[in-house]
Parts: structure tokens; sequence; C-alpha cells
């Protein structure tokens, strides 16, 4: 019988690759990392579960994902090629991950390099962290990236010392990335309260000589205790002077008495100086000069 009108005829060498076809659609996916949730379809999602206790990002996530989502863990710290295996691991370890997703994981230090790795980074959200320390080169290497998220930080006051001056250069040349960078003011040191960050000067914040981690940051913690020190210096010395008056004034008889005696001691003491003077001054009380060595001496009625 002839094969009926408008229906293709399977042929030998098409039927092999629909099974392989099959086969690879078919194939198990890749594990998903420890206490995390993986979503196949349309693109491989990736959700860790909230309170995971995650210290640090999981290391099996599979190589193809595309969303990375990390809520409620405690990474507290990402270190340099944090996603990459860490200890800057070499290589690209997830080359599609296109958005990461870091909220409320309690992350207070990022350091340089921390995203190392993702080359297809494009979307970064770190909001609802209580962020300290940025590293200058914290978000190198994600050429791709067009969305930074690092709102709802209100209960992190910004310190505008020395260790804001990548964060201010690098804001400088990404404020399309940072629609609302002008609204970060300064919490401290007192000199620069609720200023805007992007007005100042790099020379405003203040750096002493080989000071890049911080340590500037505690000396101006320190200028108000220091201030305060003074201020009670000063109350002690005033309280001191006020007893001292209070003493004088409640002996000021006794005072004056004294000064009386000691002013009449020093006019004796000048007349007795003052006679004496007048006594070797008088050319009649001189003494008579000594008569000369083996002269007799004469009296006046004597004859020669």
């Amino acid at each position: 019988m002839a094969p009926r009108a408008g229906r293709p005829e399977l042929r030998g060498p098409l039927l092999p690759g629909l099974l392989l076809a099959a086969a690879a659609l078919s194939r198990p996916a890749a594990p998903c990392p420890f206490q995390c949730y993986c979503f196949n379809s349309p693109r491989l999602l990736l959700s860790c579960a909230p309170g995971a206790e995650l210290r640090q990002p999981p290391r099996d996530v599979p190589p193809d994902a595309r969303n990375l989502t990390i809520v409620g863990a405690n990474l507290t710290v990402l270190r340099a090629a944090a996603f990459a295996d860490g200890d800057g691991g070499a290589g690209v370890r997830l080359p599609f991950l296109s958005a990461l997703r870091l909220t409320h994981n309690n992350i207070e230090v990022v350091e340089d390099g921390a995203f190392d790795g993702l080359p297809s980074l494009a979307a970064l959200d770190l909001s609802h962290n209580p962020l300290r320390a940025l590293g200058g080169g914290a978000f190198r290497g994600l050429p791709a990236l067009r969305s930074l998220r690092l709102n709802h930080a209100l209960d992190n006051p910004l310190r505008c010392g020395c260790p804001a001056r990548p964060l201010l250069a690098w804001l400088r040349n990404a404020t399309e990335r940072v629609p609302d960078a002008r609204r970060l003011r300064c919490a401290a040191p007192r000199a620069l309260l609720d200023r805007p960050l992007l007005d100042l000067d790099e020379a405003r914040l203040r750096c002493a000589d080989g000071d890049l981690d911080g340590r500037g940051e505690e000396a101006d913690a320190a200028g108000p205790e220091l201030e305060a020190s003074y201020v009670f210096f000063g109350l002690v010395l005033a309280l001191i002077g006020l007893i001292f008056l209070m003493v004088l004034y409640l002996n000021r008889r006794g005072i004056q008495r004294w000064m009386r005696n000691l002013r009449e001691a020093c006019r004796d003491q000048m007349e007795g100086y003052h006679y004496r003077y007048e006594q070797d001054a008088d050319p009649r009380r001189a003494p008579a000069p000594a008569a000369p060595a083996g002269s007799r001496a004469t009296s006046p009625g004597s004859g020669l």
C-alpha cells in the first residue's frame, strides 16, 4: 500500500537522532546544594531556604545556574572569590549566573574581588544587610553588571572616614548604577554630620599615614571621649581654684595681719641699713691712720 499523502515517512537515520535528543532531555539535572531548591524551567533557578545557617555561599551550585537567591542566611563576610571556590579560585565556576540576590543575610563585610568568577552577572541585590565595609575592588570583574541594590540600610550609619574613600570613588564612576547615591549622608564624624557623601572632596576624608584599614575610624570615635575628658579636667581645675579662693576669703584677717607684720619687719630692716649707711658716709667718724713702724710716739706737751 502506498503511504498516505501529507504524512512524512520516518526514515532510518531520523529515528536514532530523535532517540538521542530524548535521552539528552531526560538525563537527571545537576544536584542541588544542601538546604536549597532547584527549578529547571524555564531557566535554572536556585533558592536557598531562609534560616539555612549558611556561613558561606554553597559550593555545589550547578554550573549552569542562571539565578541564585540566598535569603536569611548568616554569611557575615563575603571573602574574595566567594562564588568561585574562594581563596582566589582559578577559572569561572558560574559563567551563566545573571542574577544574584543576597538579602537579609547579615552581611557586614564585602572583600575585594568577592564576586570574581561571575562574568555574566547583571543584577546584584545586597539590600537589607548591615554593611560596614566595602572593599575598593569588591565589584571588580563584573563587566555585565547593570543593577546594584544597596538600599534599606537605614540602621547602618555611614561613617565618612578614610575607609569610605574607595566607596566615594566608585560611586562617582557609577552613579547610573546607584540612582539614589545622592541620598547617602554621613553620620560621623561630627564635622561632616548629615553631609551628602557625593558632595565631599576626598581630602575631607582624612587618613593618617598608613591608615587604610579603619584605624582612623577608631580615632574619630575616640574624639568625643577625648573632648569629654578635657571638659572634666577643666571642671576639676575650676573647683580647685574656687576652694583656694574660699580659703583666702575665710582667712583674710589673719592674712592682712601677717602682711602688716611682714611690712613692718621689712621697714625696720631697711631703716637699720639706712642708718649704717649714714654713719659710713661721715668723714669725721673715720678712724685715724696708724703710725708708721719705728717712730716714737710723742705726747703734745713733751719737748724734743
